[in-house]
């Protein structure tokens, strides 16, 4: 019996590729705590997802992280991820988001500022090309300048 079963550890910068919330996360897993990760980045959104779904391919795409360290990410975290569902939703998901995102980010935009004009154009379109989420974010972005 560990000292956290049974309890939910909530982690934000959980998905970054070093820290304090990945060493946390890390921690609290161990001692057998089921864990909420949150993270602004979207390569946190890769790696919770890459968690869920025993994608040992796609851990090993983050820096720092190897098959060995991606085998027993999934062996000890899969069944302790669990998402919130509302900011599933709210996320962009998937590439081309994260593709908008950064080029947003590139052109000076903040990240927050990024992510909600991307968002926004995902959930009111649908829109799923980079070329068109980075055109329909500007627009937004430039019409509340």
């Amino acid at each position: 019996m560990n000292r956290l079963d049974d309890k939910v550890a909530m982690v934000t910068g959980a998905g970054g590729e070093r820290g304090f919330g990945r060493a946390m996360a890390r921690r609290f897993a161990a001692e057998g705590a089921d864990l909420i990760l949150a993270d602004i980045a979207p390569a946190g959104t890769r790696v919770v997802a890459a968690l869920r779904e025993g994608d040992i391919a796609a851990l090993c795409t983050v820096p720092g992280i190897g098959k060995k360290t991606a085998d027993r990410m999934v062996v000890e975290l899969k069944d302790r991820v669990r998402d919130l569902a509302a900011a599933e939703v709210a996320a962009p998901r998937g590439v081309p988001a994260e593709q908008a995102i950064q080029a947003l980010m590139n052109l000076g935009y903040a990240p927050g500022e990024a992510d909600r004009a991307v968002r926004a154009v995902v959930s009111q379109d649908g829109t799923s090309e980079p070329a068109e989420l980075i055109r329909r974010a500007l627009q937004r972005l430039t019409e509340r300048r």
